[in-house]
């Protein structure tokens, strides 16, 4: 499932992430924002952020565990998933 959500963000354009992640913590949407949009590795965002990259990593893991519980990524995963078959 992990993939799926993946495969369903790339697929989202800057202003329907922004959209999306609009009530995630600030930071949060900015370093999937940078990793999505920039496509910058972790260690490259916790250096620009002056922050490790163990908590760059949880920031972000933190904020894909965030968005799988709100409907929109169910409603793209079933629509991706209907695509497939």
């Amino acid at each position: 499932m992990p993939n799926d959500i993946l495969l369903a963000l790339k697929n989202l354009n800057k202003e329907q992430l922004n959209m999306h992640c609009s009530n995630l913590p600030a930071k949060q949407r900015l370093v999937l924002s940078l990793v999505y949009f920039e496509d910058m590795s972790f260690k490259e965002v916790g250096h620009l952020l002056d922050t490790p990259e163990k908590e760059i990593i949880t920031l972000f893991n933190t904020a894909i565990k965030t968005l799988t519980l709100n409907s929109w990524v169910r409603s793209s995963l079933l629509a991706a998933d209907v695509k497939r078959r």
